[in-house]
């Protein structure tokens, strides 16, 4: 089995930073032994795993609503910002200290080899992930059923929300195997890493769509470098720092006032009105947006109406 260059979108691609890589990526020999801390294997598992899942075209002819592209795009910024170590991220390889790297492992790795166990990929020579991913592996086999089971024109958003469930569970075991690669970095970094596992919580209540169509258009400005110890990241462009902020204030948050909030947000995420309208939603409460005040009333009164809120994947977080 080879990758299929029918497969790759014809424009879509150029409007990410991924989409040269993407064209080139060599697929991975069959029984062949990998290197897993090697970020071209990873995007070619990516690669295989998205081009696999997708036999209807229900997640679009050239795979373009497809939820796992998001990933990939977050392991090229990784690598790209320098937060797999290595060279700056001009090395493939992912060192072993990375928080990043290992976070990434549970969101890579991991569900490829449950595909692989459930024959939807090329087997390859990689070890079984260990017994913290327990929960993790089900929610991938879960999710990725359900992912070869659809049809076109079906409701992609029961997939969207299985998919941040398994990737809940992935990072939370992640999270908990490698706390003390997390309390290593530099402060701003570890705010901002606090900060993007919370962000995750916010985006898998709401069904966040991660599919190439949304990122070609909305990608974001994510920082392109590490963040040191205490700094205003005035080198950053203003987009980037805007964004750094941001998430590290998130971050930064008490424990026990994180917990409020994401219990609030999952409340007001219980209808698919409010989850279609998520991201105006959450600029509100960040104080974005062009109606600030009239998104947070709404976004409060969806909160405290009536009715048991959805429940919660995610473990506790530092």
């Amino acid at each position: 089995m080879t990758f299929d260059p029918a497969r790759l979108h014809p424009t879509l691609l150029d409007a990410v930073p991924l989409g040269a890589r993407w064209r080139t990526l060599t697929e991975l020999p069959a029984g062949s032994a990998v290197d897993t801390d090697d970020v071209g294997v990873r995007m070619a598992m990516y690669r295989r795993l998205i081009e696999s899942t997708n036999p209807r075209g229900a997640l679009g002819t050239h795979d373009e609503l497809h939820p796992l592209w998001g990933f990939a795009h977050q392991l090229a910024w990784q690598q790209r910002s320098g937060r797999l170590g290595g060279a700056g991220g001009s090395s493939d390889a992912i060192d072993p200290a990375s928080w990043w790297g290992r976070c990434n492992y549970a969101l890579s790795v991991v569900p490829y080899w449950v595909a692989m166990e459930d024959g939807l990929v090329p087997r390859l020579d990689i070890a079984r992930p260990g017994q913290m991913y327990l929960m993790a592996t089900a929610s991938w086999r879960d999710a990725l059923r359900m992912m070869v089971a659809y049809v076109k024109d079906a409701d992609l958003e029961p997939l969207r929300l299985e998919v941040w469930k398994a990737h809940l569970h992935g990072l939370d075991a992640a999270m908990r195997e490698h706390f003390e690669k997390h309390v290593a970095l530099p402060l701003e970094e570890r705010h901002f890493a606090t900060g993007w596992a919370r962000m995750v919580d916010l985006f898998a209540a709401a069904g966040w769509r991660t599919d190439l169509e949304r990122i070609a258009h909305h990608g974001g400005a994510l920082p392109s470098r590490m963040l040191r110890a205490r700094e205003d990241f005035a080198d950053l462009p203003k987009p980037e720092r805007a964004m750094a902020r941001l998430v590290a204030g998130l971050g930064a948050r008490a424990p026990w006032r994180w917990a409020v909030e994401a219990r609030m947000w999952e409340r007001m995420m219980r209808e698919r009105a409010e989850r279609l309208d998520a991201e105006r939603l959450l600029a509100a409460l960040f104080g974005k947006g062009d109606d600030v005040w009239g998104d947070r009333k709404r976004a409060l009164k969806a909160a405290l109406a009536k009715g048991p809120p959805r429940r919660s994947t995610k473990g506790d977080r530092v």
